[in-house]
């Protein structure tokens, strides 16, 4: 598993490269073509599970191919395509999910669906999708980089619900994992939702953190201007 703690700029052009995160406002959690990378960190056992998720990936492919922005989000390109198109890459995804359970292309399915529901707007049923993977990859050092995934996604849609102590148990669970990947974009979700609460010293000290673990990254820029609203 890539160490992504101990080089945050290496860590922040992997998620950029992969567009790893939609980054609406600062983020949810969107993967897409990071199963090129994982398909080279699985066994053979997993071929099978990376071909299937390869459906929704085509599905995805083809919407971008007829798109007129090409660097469009292409889950968002898939929520606005015809029904029955979405009733296939949701059907896709969740074949995936059901018949791959534990493999990482399970988990990359999950994120996609997750993802999906909370554009259309179905915040419920994406929360569902988002623990469930929480919970099936916390055990597992190997899947340290889904569970932050999850947890970032979930603190998201917690945040747009104003749900904000929820999502405030969710980033600082997560934090505390030894293994957390995806850490500055956790704590600048902690910050936030601190804010939101009025906790304006723990805020304070939330994107401090990111400024002194992350520096030299947009992750750091990010949290030096909303730390100066805090105290406004």
């Amino acid at each position: 598993m890539i160490d992504h703690e101990s080089d945050p700029v290496k860590a922040e052009q992997w998620m950029r490269n992969l567009k790893v995160l939609g980054l609406v406002g600062f983020g949810t959690a969107l993967v897409w073509g990071g199963a090129t990378l994982f398909k080279k960190m699985e066994e053979k056992s997993q071929t099978k599970a990376f071909s299937a998720l390869a459906t929704a990936e085509s599905i995805e492919d083809s919407l971008l191919e007829n798109s007129e922005v090409l660097s469009k989000d292409p889950i968002e390109v898939v929520a606005e395509s015809d029904e029955e198109t979405q009733t296939s890459y949701i059907a896709s995804l969740k074949s995936v999910i059901a018949e791959h359970s534990g493999t990482s292309a399970a988990y990359l399915a999950a994120l996609r669906l997750g993802r999906y529901h909370a554009l259309k707007g179905q915040n419920d049923e994406a929360k569902i999708i988002y623990s469930d993977l929480r919970e099936k990859s916390q055990s597992s050092k190997d899947s340290a980089l889904f569970y932050a995934m999850a947890s970032e996604a979930l603190g998201v849609v917690l945040e747009g619900q104003k749900d904000f102590e929820g999502a405030l148990k969710v980033y600082s669970e997560s934090l505390e994992k030894k293994h957390t990947n995806l850490r500055p974009l956790l704590l600048l979700g902690k910050a936030r939702v601190e804010s939101a609460l009025g906790m304006k010293e723990e805020a304070t000290k939330s994107y401090e953190k990111v400024v002194s673990d992350f520096p030299s990254t947009s992750y750091s820029q990010q949290a030096q201007a909303l730390k100066v609203k805090v105290s406004l």
